[in-house]
C-alpha cells in the first residue's frame, strides 16, 4: 500500500530522463515498484514494474469476478443452489475421490 511518504519518494522529475538517467530509474523500479513522473510539479505519468502491473491487473480481474458473483447471487433464487455434497454425488464422485486427487491450478 502506498503511503504519503512512499508516494513522495516515488515522484521523479521528467528532467531525469533528459539527463540520461532512464536506466537508473528503471533499475529503481525493481525496488520501488512504482514511479510517478512529474513535469512542472504536476504528475504526468506513472511507471510500474512488470510485477506491480501484473499484480494490479490480477487484482482488477479478481474484483470484476467478485462483482459479477455478487450480482448473480443477488438475482438468484436460493432454490437454484445445491450443496457441495449433492453436486459431488451428481457427477459420480465420492469425498475420497476428491481427497485423493492432486492439486490443479485453474487460471
Amino acid at each position: 500500500m502506498l503511503t504519503t511518504i512512499s508516494v513522495l519518494q516515488s515522484m521523479i522529475p521528467v528532467s531525469r530522463f533528459n539527463k540520461g538517467e532512464a536506466g537508473k530509474i528503471f533499475d529503481e523500479l525493481s525496488r520501488d515498484k512504482t514511479k510517478i513522473v512529474v513535469k512542472n510539479n504536476v504528475p504526468v505519468a506513472v511507471i510500474l514494474s512488470p510485477e506491480e502491473y501484473t499484480r494490479l491487473v490480477e487484482l482488477n480481474e479478481d474484483n470484476m469476478l467478485l462483482a459479477e458473483a455478487a450480482i448473480r447471487i443477488s438475482h438468484a433464487n436460493p432454490s437454484d443452489y445445491i450443496s457441495e455434497a449433492d453436486f459431488i454425488k451428481t457427477i459420480g464422485l465420492t469425498e475420497s475421490d476428491i481427497a485423493n486427487c492432486e492439486e490443479v491450478e485453474i487460471e
